[in-house]
Order: structure tokens, then sequence, then C-alpha cells
């Protein structure tokens, strides 16, 4: 009895054991999955790529006003390097246009290792890119309101990002000039006649020889003679019609007739009736001699 006893004892101290043990691990667990998502927290949020504001906040530029533009980013998992590039637009769906300035000016197109590089060290970051208007761009419809957006590129011609917004600006400019139409050639004058006259013409070409006539007979002179000519011809020498010999069709010749003209089956019955008679002419002999 004091055995059994014993045993449950040495059992309930391993479950104990084992559930202090398992809480542990279980409050380490809970603790290390807390830190890490609060460490992590900001890794997890997206990038924000915004602009701030234009220096001066002004409402409208001319067509050749350079702007200094505030932009910043947040939530960046450092280190990253970008290239920025700032462009206009009329409207969603029309060109784009503007000059971006990196120790010179840079058309919006271009390759954009020459745009202005950003490098990002921490998880935010802000600085001014400084653009202006392209006037001579497809882009460029004259003074109206345009919509200003920076873009950035990672390694490659194509943008990996835009700003979460846009400015609206703005633009005063010329009007785009139209493209000169091509007008047609004028039309000859009918007073501008270079034909030649007749007059000339005649004078410089020289006269053609007539045709003489050729004594000889052609070839092709012969007559033959019809059938009423030459009977005509035989009354006047005293001749008679019939002694002029006609041309009268051979008679055909008259096909052969045949010897016989019995066809397959007369011959099979009359050969029927033979072999009949001759096998019914003993009978008939046998029978008349009985009699």
């Amino acid at each position: 009895m004091s055995i059994i006893i014993n045993f449950y004892h040495v059992i309930l101290s391993v479950a104990k054991d084992l559930a202090s043990k398992a809480s542990v691990i279980i409050s380490f667990a809970l603790f290390l999955i807390s830190f890490l998502f609060v460490f992590h927290s900001e890794s997890f949020a997206a990038m924000e790529f915004t602009i701030d504001g234009i220096e001066g906040s002004p409402s409208e530029i001319n067509h050749d006003t350079e702007i200094n533009v505030l932009f910043s980013f947040k939530n960046v998992t450092p280190s990253k390097t970008y290239y920025l590039e700032g462009a206009f637009q009329q409207k969603s769906g029309e060109h784009y246009f503007g000059y971006t300035w990196n120790n010179n000016w840079y058309q919006y197109g271009e390759d954009y290792t020459n745009f202005y590089k950003f490098e990002i060290a921490s998880s935010s970051a802000s600085s001014i890119l400084k653009i202006k208007p392209d006037a001579g761009a497809d882009g460029f419809k004259g003074t109206g309101d345009y919509q200003l957006k920076l873009f950035r590129f990672c390694s490659s011609q194509s943008s990996c990002g835009e700003t979460n917004n846009v400015i609206s600006i703005r633009i005063i400019g010329p009007s785009p000039s139209p493209s000169p139409s091509s007008s047609p050639p004028p039309s000859p004058s009918p007073n501008n006649d270079t034909s030649p006259s007749p007059s000339s013409s005649t004078s410089s070409q020289s006269p053609l020889p007539s045709p003489k006539p050729s004594l000889k007979p052609s070839p092709s002179s012969k007559i033959t003679p019809s059938p009423e000519d030459v009977m005509n011809t035989a009354e006047v020498l005293g001749l008679q019609a019939s002694s002029i010999p006609s041309e009268s069709p051979s008679p055909s010749p008259e096909p052969k007739k045949k010897l016989f003209s019995f066809s397959l089956p007369v011959i099979i019955i009359l050969t029927g009736a033979v072999f009949l008679i001759a096998s019914a002419t003993p009978l008939l002999i046998s029978k008349l001699k009985r009699t």
C-alpha cells in the first residue's frame, strides 16, 4: 500500500514540474511575439512618398518659372537610393512635361540616371527638388490648371513609384502655336500655254512622200470563178449544160444481206424441238409395231 502512495506522489511532482515549465515556455513565446511585432511594426507599414508643398506656396507661375518642391519619405526600410523626377500634367491621360534640375536641366523622359539622386539612410527623410514647366512640350496646352507630381526610379527606366498626392497649380504661358499648313502650289494660268503653235510645228516637220501606185498585180487579186459563171460561159461557147460534168454524190455501198437472220433464242428453240422429236421417234415406232 505504501508503494502505491509513493508512486502517486512521484507522478504529482512530475506533473507540477511539467506544468511550470509549460507556463514558462508559453510566457516566453508570447513575449517574443509581442517584441517582434512592436519592433517591426514600422517595416510592415507602407512607404509614403508625398509632396509637402512648394516654397512660397504660389497659386500660379509663369511657363518659365523655377519652383522648389518640398517632399518627404516615411516608413522606409533603409538603406534606399532613388532618382527623383518632377512633371506636370493637365489631366489624367494627357502627356507629362517639365524639367528637373540636377546640376543641369533634364527634360521629362530622359535617362533616369540624369535626375536627382536621393539616398535614404533612415526610415524617414525629406528634401527639395527644383523643377520648371516645359512650354514647348506636347503636354503643355497653354494657360490653364495643371497637376504637379513627383516620380521615383529604382534601377531601371520604368518608374518604381510616384507621390501619394499631387499639387494643383496654374501655369501662365503663351498658347501653343499651330503648325503651319502647307499651301497647294498655284495652278498654271491658261495664258501661259507652252504648247507649240501649228505654224511652228508644221514648218519644223518635213513633208511625207506620197505613195506611188504599183503596176504589179498583187497575189491577193486572184479570182476564183463561181459555177454560175462557168455555166454562162458554156452557153456562150455553144456548149450544153449537160456536157459539163457536175459533181454528184457517189452512191453509198449497200449493206450485204445476211443469209440467216435468226436470233439466238430461235436457234435454241429449234435445237430443243429436234432433240425432242429424235427422242420420241423410237417410242412411236415401238407402239406402232405392237399394234
